[in-house]
């Protein structure tokens, strides 16, 4: 029988259930613990039941037609996956792969639909599931493409990454002669390179997404009459509430228009990989 708390009872699958809905609930799901990398679920193979996130991360990915991965969406505590494929009857139209540890518990096939069968206010709570699901691939298929981003991950000293960084930024600019952001995105670095950007320095992306006409300081400035190239900025400040990836992608669709490439920094730690999905593909090129 599994042992699950309130936090995972308020999964929005199990909202509304009494005690004794829950007591059935608890002697039918099983603990299904996962290590970085593990696949629950896995495209064009059955769903084995819906798994409902206890903790950890998880990532939707599809494959395009040349095999190149995308993830689609990225789940965590109280979410649940599966649950299409055990509607429709088809195989996993997405691979379901654990970015972070954690565990998930799992209601299989056979003892979902009699769950339903049981307890019908089920449906409403898995029709309200696949609307939120239907409502974030649609603004994720709306989202304005970013194909110059990039994202790059470092694996150097905190002092090191900052100044290579920049000097990077600066030649890409030089070379290509565009305009390129340089975003800092490792939160609680000792060198944040903002500080060593000097006037190239520019507003935090929070600070844009908080208060859009901050945006205007983020526009290159003229050196000596000549558009500067290269801008700095942080995700986010030690005095300022983190981001959540889709916070970041909504500040970096502001600033795009700005700038012809934009490199993302972030430390080289398979635990958060997920969190540069934001940077996957390209604006247009000026």
């Amino acid at each position: 029988m599994a042992e699950f708390g309130a936090d995972l009872a308020s999964a929005t699958i199990f909202q509304g259930l009494s005690d004794q809905e829950f007591d059935y609930v608890r002697q039918r799901i099983v603990s299904h613990p996962f290590k970085s990398g593990d696949k629950l679920l896995e495209t064009g193979h059955d769903a084995p039941g819906i798994f409902v996130i206890a903790s950890g991360v998880v990532s939707a990915i599809v494959t395009d037609d040349s095999g190149r991965e995308r993830e689609v969406a990225s789940l965590a505590q109280g979410e649940c996956v599966g649950e299409i494929a055990l509607m429709t009857g088809e195989p996993c139209s997405a691979t379901v792969r654990a970015v972070t540890p954690g565990e998930a518990y799992l209601l299989n096939r056979d003892a979902f639909f009699e769950l339903v069968e049981l307890y019908p206010g089920l449906w409403r709570n898995v029709g309200r599931i696949l609307s939120q699901r239907l409502v974030r691939t649609s603004r994720h298929l709306s989202r304005p493409s970013l194909a110059n981003t990039v994202a790059v991950l470092m694996d150097s000293a905190e002092d090191e990454t900052a100044v290579l960084s920049i000097a990077v930024a600066h030649s890409l600019a030089r070379q290509s002669g565009k305009r390129v952001l340089l975003v800092d995105a490792r939160a609680g670095s000792a060198f944040p390179m903002a500080e060593l950007a000097g006037e190239a320095a520019g507003p935090s992306l929070a600070e844009v997404l908080r208060e859009r006409p901050r945006l205007k300081q983020l526009e290159p400035k003229s050196d000596n009459g000549h558009p500067a190239d290269v801008r700095v900025v942080m995700t986010w400040t030690g005095d300022e509430a983190p981001l959540s990836d889709d916070d970041c992608m909504a500040a970096l669709e502001v600033a795009t228009p700005l700038f012809d490439f934009i490199l993302l920094v972030k430390r080289h730690d398979p635990h958060t990989l997920h969190s540069v999905a934001i940077a996957g593909s390209a604006r247009r090129s000026r």
